[in-house]
């Protein structure tokens, strides 16, 4: 069962969303279009680039938040209870430091936390809540993540950003249920993405807020990632009309939606964006319905050749769910079956064209939800 709130948030399938998994699909962009914050290299990147991705990879019993530096993998600890589950959404680097955000399960409900070098830092709402963290950035030493949270009994949830651990004011107002998917800071500014939904209304309406300040990106939008470029706002997301095979995968500039080249009876479903040096490259995938067809991305909106196919016979469900630019090499993360050898689900990290699973021993599934390249 996949986890990852861009499904459970799907039009299809709008009746899981009190289910709310574990990821949205963020952008971990650097602050300045592209350069690296104070402290990560500088922009020079000597030799191979470290890579680092996140997400959760199975023990046997349960799926458990972990990240990768490169082929390595780390395991992060949730509550430490062996059969509850754990995912890391997203994962951004600062000064040498590994940031990452996500949630962990207990018996009753679902918690937001982050880690830092992979120490769990306190939670971010503590148990009596159900809360989740989708997305962190890190400017100036301070630790941005966006998410949501339940109130209680009755309530809708309510989209919400945390600074250093400490919540800041609601973004949405509690009428209708609400999620902050992700978050990006530049020239001190804090920019969001989220979006709202009822259960007596399918209708879903993408926001962004820039410092608290609500803007309506439009009806049937759900934005899933944010990156701001010379003053832009770039988001990037579902636009999701009501009929079969109508998801069409989106980007927009502030409000304007830009549409995703795609293939006849197929939706299209945008997870992650990133813009570098005027171009604006967004990663998801194809499905005609039946299957997840391709994982593909897009530069300027034009499809570029698949990073994984269904046309491979052996391979099936794949996704890319997070794109990263580094010295104009694109970085894709994501997840795939290869039925060849056993149909399990393995995370993969995609460069250039060639294809390197990460590591996994304790299991054969695993996924990867967030790449950065410091």
């Amino acid at each position: 069962m996949k986890h990852r709130i861009m499904i459970l948030f799907s039009v299809i399938c709008i009746g899981c969303i009190l289910l709310l998994g574990s990821c949205i699909i963020k952008n971990n962009q650097p602050d300045d279009n592209g350069l690296n914050p104070p402290g990560d290299n500088d922009g020079d990147n000597i030799g191979t680039p470290t890579v680092y991705t996140a997400g959760y990879a199975g023990n046997g019993m349960a799926a458990k938040a972990c990240y990768w530096v490169n082929d390595v993998k780390i395991d992060l600890i949730g509550d430490g209870v062996s059969d509850h589950e754990s995912y890391a959404n997203s994962i951004y680097v600062y000064n040498g430091s590994v940031h990452v955000a996500g949630v962990y399960r207990t018996d009753t409900t679902d918690v937001a936390v982050y880690w830092v070098n992979g120490v769990k830092q306190p939670d971010l709402l503590g148990t009596g809540y159900f809360s989740n963290a989708y997305s962190i950035f890190v400017s100036d030493g301070k630790v941005y993540i966006a998410g949501t949270y339940h109130p209680g009994p009755g309530t809708k949830r309510i989209a919400c950003y945390w600074v250093d651990g400490i919540l800041q004011p609601d973004l949405s107002d509690g009428s209708v249920s609400a999620s902050a998917t992700s978050i990006f800071v530049s020239e001190g500014k804090v920019y969001i993405a989220g979006f709202q939904y009822d259960f007596d209304d399918p209708t879903m309406r993408g926001f962004y807020w820039v410092d608290g300040v609500q803007y309506v990106i439009g009806d049937y939008c759900q934005p899933w990632s944010i990156a701001v470029s010379g003053g832009t706002v770039y988001t990037a997301g579902l636009f999701g009309p009501p009929g079969p095979n109508n998801d069409k995968g989106s980007y927009w500039t502030n409000s304007t939606r830009n549409e995703l080249q795609g293939i006849p009876k197929h939706s299209v479903i945008a997870n992650s964006i990133y813009v570098s040096e005027g171009k604006v490259y967004v990663a998801g995938r194809l499905s005609d319905g039946d299957h997840w067809t391709a994982a593909c991305y897009w530069v300027d909106g034009v499809r570029q050749p698949d990073v994984l196919s269904r046309q491979h016979p052996e391979i099936v469900l794949p996704v890319a769910n997070s794109i990263y630019v580094s010295d104009g090499v694109v970085y894709i993360a994501g997840q795939y079956s290869d039925v060849s050898i056993g149909g399990g689900y393995y995370a993969y990290v995609w460069t250039n064209g060639v294809k390197t699973d990460l590591p996994n021993p304790n299991s054969s599934y695993a996924e990867a939800y967030s790449i950065f390249v410091p």
